[in-house]
């Protein structure tokens, strides 16, 4: 797609310098309240039909070179200015890379007047370029008939681009929105493994093969760690990622390339949630039975982090961001009680204790004292990552063939096993279990008591351990 030389009239400019975005277009709103606002920015196919690209211009700009790219479209400029040259510092030592250089700017440059494929590309042509254009770009232009070869001379190399971990601490030093430990728990994580994945230091060097290595990556540990039921698993991933470069680049000179980074990761999909349901469905249903229970605490012997974490899951119906917050406070050893609230809806939650959970936390408790409430802290004396949780769990499960449990399953069994025990979801023992809300007087709500538990966690108790 070659236009002519000069501007559309609808041509999109860039609403923060003014300048134009060849062969996007945009439209207004021609009345009412808003009238001569940007309405939405759209782009022609190749059959001359609109393709919008949405009301922000940035999305729009990432989704039109995305179509440029999958349809070979090439849309060209005469200015000099608007052209990226691939002429860099090192290019101008070495031929090979000096002769690409040149090309990629010829086509940029081209305008409908000249056009590569006119041109006679052989060796003798190069072996003449490379002598004269090394010494007079002037004379280069007019020697091989090429005048915007002049014109070189004006482009500087470009500038060394922004580093990965000066794009994290710009991040880092100007969202207010989330707490430093909400950034360091939840964003951190996922930004490291992205940096180590791709293994380039400089935004500008990460290429489209690279986020398809990160991509590559985090769906093979997807299959790894057997998370069935988080269709967001790669998807919060990326998102992450590009939560940082998208409020970081307007903080820089290099938007550019932040820019041309997101475009890459714009053209993955994630599988949606629809579509993760019916795998599931697909997929075997396992019932987690008193013989697997063995089993699996017989494997956590080793790692007593794991067997609290198993025995409270199924005891308490605890998931990792609770577990990770227990308190001693929270604990009665002497009455067989667990009081807290939960994480997700700060609903009060609470269970009578098994023999067997209080045994198991009394020897982690031994093994790993702490001098503060937290009952499960780190050798660094931190509170445990959800991600290195995970790691451990998923260290015993595999040892001992039980890929399709997740620690969150365990919940889910136990709260349907008291349902099959005839503690349905409308009974006060079944909500106290699982941190749901009890009705109360004056429309209001009461606290969970453990004693309202004992019945279903005797049944339970009985099921699992005869």
């Amino acid at each position: 797609m070659v236009l002519k030389r000069g501007r559309k009239t609808d041509w999109a400019s860039n609403p923060k310098n003014g300048k134009y975005e060849e062969g996007l277009y945009e439209t207004r709103y021609k009345s009412g309240k808003y009238k001569g606002r940007i309405k939405a920015y759209y782009y022609k196919d190749e059959q001359g039909r609109h393709k919008t690209c949405g009301g922000d211009f940035d999305k729009a700009v990432q989704k039109y070179t995305i179509y440029k790219r999958e349809h070979n479209i090439v849309i060209v400029s005469p200015k000099v200015d608007m052209v990226k040259v691939t002429i860099t510092e090192e290019n101008s030592t070495n031929p090979d890379e000096f002769a690409d250089g040149i090309i990629t700017t010829l086509k940029n440059l081209s305008n409908g007047d000249i056009k590569i494929s006119d041109l006679d590309i052989t060796d003798e042509f190069w072996e003449l370029a490379e002598r004269i254009i090394k010494t007079n770009l002037t004379y280069a232009a007019k020697r091989l008939n090429i005048p915007e070869l002049g014109y070189l001379h004006k482009v500087k190399p470009p500038a060394k681009s922004i580093t990965l971990d000066e794009l994290w601490s710009i991040y880092k030093s100007n969202y207010e929105g989330r707490s430093k430990k909400n950034i360091n728990n939840n964003i951190k994580p996922y930004w490291n493994e992205f940096k180590k994945c791709v293994g380039k230091q400089s935004v500008r060097d990460i290429a489209f093969e690279d986020i398809t290595k990160y991509n590559d990556k985090i769906r093979q540990d997807k299959e790894k760690s057997s998370v069935l039921n988080q269709y967001r698993y790669v998807k919060n991933r990326f998102d992450a990622v590009r939560g940082v470069i998208r409020r970081a680049k307007d903080k820089i000179s290099f938007k550019d390339d932040c820019i041309e980074l997101l475009t890459h990761m714009e053209q993955f999909t994630y599988i949606k949630k629809e579509q993760e349901e019916i795998m599931l469905l697909q997929r075997p249903n396992h019932v987690f039975s008193a013989e697997d229970l063995a089993i699996l605490l017989k494997a956590s012997n080793d790692d007593l982090l794991v067997k609290c974490s198993i025995l409270l899951g199924l005891n308490c119906c605890i998931r990792w961001g609770d577990f990770a917050k227990i308190t001693k406070g929270m604990l009665d050893f002497d009455k067989k009680e667990y009081r807290s609230w939960r994480g997700k809806n700060a609903n009060s939650q609470a269970c009578m204790l098994w023999n067997e959970t209080i045994e198991a936390l009394k020897q982690y408790m031994k093994a790993n004292p702490t001098d503060t409430e937290n009952v499960f802290l780190t050798s660094y004396k931190k509170v445990w990552n959800i991600q290195y949780l995970q790691e451990h769990f998923n260290k015993i499960r595999s040892k001992v063939k039980m890929e399709w449990l997740t620690q969150d399953k365990l919940r889910k069994m136990t709260a349907t096993k008291s349902s099959q025990l005839g503690f349905g979801s409308n009974t006060n023992a079944y909500k106290a279990l699982m941190g749901r809300k009890i009705p109360g007087a004056d429309a209001s709500y009461i606290y969970t008591m453990p004693a309202d538990t004992e019945q279903v966690i005797k049944k339970l108790h009985k099921y699992y351990f005869g």
